[in-house]
Order: C-alpha cells, then sequence, then structure tokens
C-alpha cells in the first residue's frame, strides 16, 4: 500500500523486515548551506518612473497638472493591482491612460471599463491581439475633446484607427512606425498642421481619411508608392499644389476625394492609369486646363465631381458604362454636349450648368435621371421629349438661361415625381400645355417667365396650387401675352 493508505488486514507477523541495517553515520560532513534572501520589494514609483521616463520625460510625469502626469498619478496611486514591476504592457497602459486624460475622458460618450482594474485589452472601444497588444482604436462620435499627445506613438502595432467626428485638436499623431495600419479615419475635428506628413511610411494603407479638418500641405510624389491605397478623402481642408503624376502609382485607388481645397494645376494624364477608380471629388478647387480624354474615356467612372474650378476646353466622351454621378458645373468648359450624354442609362444627376455650352440637348435615355442641370449655357435647340419619357425618377430639371426655342413638351406631364422645373430666360413660344388629372402632384415650383409664351395658364396646373405648387411663375403682366390670375393661380408675374 502506499504510504498513508489503510491495510485492512494488520497482520504484524508477516510485515517483512528490513534487509540491510541503516547507515551509522555519515562519510562526509554535509556542504554549509548558503544563506537564503526574501526577493527585494519592488518600489512602484521607481519602476513607473525608470520604465514610463523612456516614453515620457520626467518632468511631465511628476506634473499632475499635464495628461502624463494624470496617468502617472492614476498607475502610481490607484491602478495598484497590476504588477508594475513586472506588467508586460506597462507602456501602451499608461499611453492609453493618457490619451483619456488628453482628450476629456470623463465626458466621452462611451469610456466603459477606461481606467478600470481590468486589462486595457477589455476597456471599451479597443481591441487586441493575442500578444496583448493594441490592433484597433474605435472611437467615432464619441466627445472626444483635446489633442493627441506624443505617447500615442506607442500604439505602433495598430491596424486600425478611427476617430470620426470629435473636436480633436492640435496636429496629427506621428505614425512613422505604424507599418501595420491600414485605416486612419480622422474626418470632421479640427486637426491643423501637415496633412500628409504620416502618408509615405504607410506600407499597407487602405483608408487615409482626414476630411473636415484645417490641416495644410500638398499631395506627396511618395504617394505613388502606395500601392495598397484605395481611399484618399481629404475634403474640406487646405490643401494646396497639384495632383502629382506619381498618383499613377496608387494604381488600386478606388476613391479620390479632394474637392473644398486650394489645389492648382491640371488633372494629370497619368490618371488614366487608375483602371480602379470609381469616385474622383475635386469639386471647388483652383484646378485649370482641360480634362484629358483618355482619362475620362479609360476610367469606368461611377462619380465624377470637377464642378467650381477653371476647367476649359470641351467636355470630353466618357465612359458610360458605370457612370451615375456627373458634376462638371462652373467652370469655363465650351463646345456642344457629348454623345455620352445620351448613352449613359446610368445617370441620375447631369450637372453641367453656368459654362459656356453650345449646341442643343442630345437625347436623355437614362431611366434613373434625378437631376438634370444645364442652366446658364449658350444651348439652343428644342427640350428632346426624352427627357421625359425615359427619366420615371426625374425630380429636378433646369434650363433656364440658354437659348432654347419651340413648345414645352406635352410629356412634361409624364415626370410623376417632378419637384422643380426652371425654363426662364429662353425663346421659348406656344402655349403651355395641360396636363392629365393627377399628374405632377409633387411638383413645387414651375418657372417659365422670360420667354414668348401666349395663351392662358392651363385650369390643370392651376389647379396644383391646391397641393404641392408654390412658386408659378410667367409673363403674365401686360402687354405679355400669357393670362394667369393672381395669386389664385400665378404666384408672379413678370416683367415685374
Amino acid at each position: 500500500p502506499k504510504p498513508g493508505d489503510d491495510d485492512d488486514d494488520d497482520d504484524d507477523d508477516n510485515t517483512a523486515q528490513p534487509v540491510v541495517p541503516p547507515t551509522l553515520a555519515p562519510q562526509m560532513e554535509p556542504a554549509t548551506p548558503s544563506p537564503s534572501y526574501a526577493p527585494t520589494p519592488c518600489d512602484r514609483e521607481e519602476v513607473l518612473l525608470e520604465k514610463l521616463s523612456t516614453i515620457t520625460d520626467e518632468s511631465l510625469l511628476q506634473d499632475p497638472s499635464t495628461p502624463q502626469g494624470m496617468a502617472f498619478d492614476w498607475m502610481q496611486n490607484t491602478d495598484t493591482e497590476i504588477d508594475a514591476c513586472n506588467y508586460e504592457t506597462l507602456g501602451q497602459r499608461y499611453a492609453m491612460a493618457v490619451l483619456y486624460y488628453s482628450t476629456n475622458g470623463d465626458d466621452w460618450k462611451d469610456n466603459g471599463n477606461w481606467l478600470s482594474s481590468r486589462s486595457e485589452c477589455a476597456w471599451n472601444l479597443v481591441a487586441c491581439d493575442e500578444n496583448g497588444l493594441l490592433i484597433e482604436l474605435t472611437m467615432d462620435e464619441n466627445s472626444m475633446a483635446g489633442e493627441i499627445t506624443s505617447e500615442f506613438t506607442t500604439f505602433s502595432n495598430l491596424v486600425a484607427i478611427s476617430m470620426f467626428n470629435n473636436n480633436l485638436q492640435g496636429y496629427l499623431p506621428r505614425l512613422d512606425d505604424f507599418r501595420n495600419l491600414i485605416k486612419f479615419d480622422v474626418e470632421i475635428n479640427e486637426f491643423e498642421g501637415p496633412a500628409f506628413e504620416n502618408l509615405s511610411y504607410l506600407d499597407n494603407i487602405e483608408y487615409y481619411l482626414i476630411s473636415s479638418n484645417k490641416l495644410t500641405g500638398s499631395i506627396p510624389e511618395g504617394i505613388g508608392n502606395l500601392s495598397s491605397l484605395k481611399n484618399l478623402w481629404t475634403i474640406d481642408n487646405s490643401i494646396t499644389g497639384s495632383i502629382p503624376e506619381t498618383i499613377a502609382g496608387a494604381y488600386n485607388l478606388e476613391n479620390f476625394y479632394i474637392s473644398e481645397n486650394q489645389i492648382t494645376g491640371t488633372i494629370p494624364p497619368a490618371m488614366s492609369s487608375l483602371r480602379k477608380l470609381k469616385r474622383f471629388y475635386a469639386s471647388e478647387n483652383k484646378m485649370r486646363g482641360t480634362i484629358p480624354a483618355s482619362v475620362m474615356e479609360s476610367i469606368p467612372f461611377e462619380q465624377l465631381r470637377l464642378s467650381k474650378n477653371a476647367f476649359t476646353g470641351t467636355i470630353p466622351n466618357f465612359n458610360t458604362e458605370s457612370l451615375d454621378d456627373l458634376r462638371l458645373q462652373d467652370n469655363r468648359f465650351a463646345g456642344t454636349l457629348p454623345e455620352a450624354f445620351g448613352t449613359g442609362t446610368k445617370l441620375e444627376n447631369i450637372l453641367v450648368g453656368n459654362n459656356y455650352l453650345s449646341g442643343t440637348i442630345p437625347s436623355v435615355n437614362a431611366a434613373s435621371l434625378v437631376f438634370f442641370d444645364v442652366r446658364n449655357n449658350k444651348l439652343t435647340g428644342s427640350i428632346p421629349s426624352s427627357l421625359f419619357d425615359a427619366a420615371q425618377e426625374l425630380q429636378y430639371v433646369y434650363i433656364q438661361g440658354n437659348m432654347l426655342s419651340g413648345e414645352i413638351p406635352t410629356s412634361f406631364a409624364n415626370a410623376d415625381q417632378l419637384v422643380d422645373f426652371y425654363a426662364s430666360d429662353n425663346l421659348f413660344t406656344g402655349t403651355i400645355p395641360e396636363i392629365p388629372e393627377n399628374s405632377l402632384v409633387k411638383l413645387q415650383e414651375l418657372l417659365l417667365e422670360k420667354n414668348s409664351f401666349s395663351g392662358s395658364m392651363p385650369n390643370s396646373i392651376c389647379n396644383l396650387r391646391e397641393d404641392s405648387l408654390e412658386n408659378l411663375w410667367v409673363d403674365c403682366t401686360p402687354p405679355a401675352e400669357v393670362q394667369c390670375a393672381i395669386p389664385d393661380c400665378c404666384t408672379k408675374c413678370f416683367p415685374e
């Protein structure tokens, strides 16, 4: 039996006796044992100072008015359940506490578990890898206010940083060592300073989203080295300079948004290499020159927005395979509208107003067309009836300020979703057409003044005033020939 087991037989006579007598005495003296010492107690403050001073200057650590001093004090006096001597991610925990204090963490919408005794990987809005290293910060719309301090560089294993729509200020964090970073989103904040200082270091970046800040600088030549980049969003900043030819190297770029900046120069022909580009927004800049035909023909754009610049020349024919949104208004384009206007079956928005375009409006065959704006050009000819026949979703038609002639097509009543129809200041003649009952029930504004219409405003249109029609303008002041009662039918007569 094993030592300690009971032997039920308990037979002393049968117990075996030892055969070998015990050793009488040791043959040599045992070695003198070395004295044992208790481990030296960990001096928490000393260890924290030693380890954290490699991240932060000691003077800041010992200044309780700074975010760094607050974080140090918390780790020394409150966060005492962790072993400061042996905690493997001590620097990370400290840097996260600094982020909390520097961005007013007490007022975050979600600060759950932050500054608790739990592992920092269990704090809300973060994710860590299997080694306990921070890889995601998802803090969108979280009422963060303040600056990102230099301790943020501790998080160099981050894959995703998302701090969209907060009130963060100061410079963007340094990201030189963030080689794994895929997503960087700090849109809608108050950041200032260089916009692209980090970009060239980010070998794996796919999303670089910095719109709606106060950032400066120009798109770097090194952007051509970022073959992983898919989304570059810089709308509403103070970016200057031009689009570099090296942009062609970012051949995976899908969404390129640079509107509402101070960008100059032209669209480089090298952009025609960006065959995956779906959306290009460059409106409200200071760009000039012509649009390269190679760019328009080779890229299957879904959306192209170049409005409010100083582009010249003609509008090239464009690839209509996927295009649903074309905005070229408020430039200096001349010549005729391209044939693609009539073949783009997916077009939802066509805006080319306030240019110097001439010729006629081509037949429109886009069933999904919602917004059609050719105002203030030099267009001639009549309104193609297909505009109203084909477009089942048409809501806004702005053709005023041209030299269009002929009559309003009766198919105009087929646009059941029509909200606005502006045809002012043209050369239209004839009578204003009757509309069938229950037609145009969503129409709010019908502006027909400064033309040469005759006859009376149809009762079928006057009746719309009882529903949605708010503004009905026509030349009904004598000697104008249109008869329209005010205020029962028309809301304004011209000449005023």
